[in-house]
């Protein structure tokens, strides 16, 4: 099958172009009814994704989606899963918004910025797979308590790219 929009060559099972993010239509999509209950699947240790994946563990949950840390069993290398929430994999807006933060966060090449590999969709969710970064969260970071005015500062210069290191 041929992505409309880049036409590159995707799997037929592809519900997302893997090199341009473009949602796909394909002939088992349209042959779903649209009040189909889609199964919240389980993701556990052990289970492989798309193929590849295999889901070392859980490292983080927000409001939109959760974050695995997994194996790239093809290329040995391990990275960071992001999957929509199964409510919000059903809410095509929601999907597109998924998707346009993945191809926005792929044109992006800074020390800084974790790399996006691609955003796929696998067992009716939708995830995008990026390097797996090891370390702790400027989140975490503060609820330990108050940073002291230079590593603050630090900080500050290294999310603006001016200054500072990783």
């Amino acid at each position: 099958m041929k992505c409309p929009k880049c036409k590159a060559d995707i799997a037929e099972d592809s519900h997302f172009c893997s090199k341009c993010g473009t949602p796909l239509k394909n002939k088992a999509d349209s042959e779903v009814s649209q009040t189909k209950t889609i199964q919240k699947p389980v993701i556990s240790s052990g289970k492989t994704i798309a193929g590849k994946y295999k889901i070392i563990e859980e490292i983080g949950r927000g409001g939109i989606g959760v974050v695995y840390k997994a194996e790239d069993t093809r290329l040995d290398r391990i990275v960071a899963l992001k999957f929509l929430s199964s409510e919000l994999t059903r809410d095509e807006e929601a999907k597109l918004r998924f998707v346009q933060e993945a191809k926005a966060a792929a044109v992006l090449d800074h020390p800084n910025i974790c790399t996006v590999f691609e955003v796929d969709e696998a067992d009716w969710q939708t995830f995008i797979a990026m390097s797996f970064i090891d370390g702790q969260s400027l989140k975490e970071k503060l609820e330990a308590g108050p940073l002291d005015v230079d590593e603050a500062k630090d900080i500050a210069l290294q999310v603006a790219g001016t200054q500072g290191g990783p």
